[in-house]
């Protein structure tokens, strides 16, 4: 699994979005292994916050 995503990584090219109604936001994906296995933590979001719910 960790080749896999460090290939998907590598070969990522961003691509830019105009648009007025879009706001600046980040993704964080946690990937770890523990015992000898991958695993990705998914974090739910509060609906408390005025933007990216």
């Amino acid at each position: 699994m960790r080749q896999n995503v460090r290939e998907v990584i590598e070969g990522y090219e961003p691509q830019r979005m105009e648009g007025d109604s879009l706001v600046p936001a980040a993704v964080m994906v946690l990937l770890y292994e523990r015992d000898g296995e991958e695993h990705l933590l998914f974090q739910v979001r509060t609906h408390h916050v005025e933007h990216h719910k």
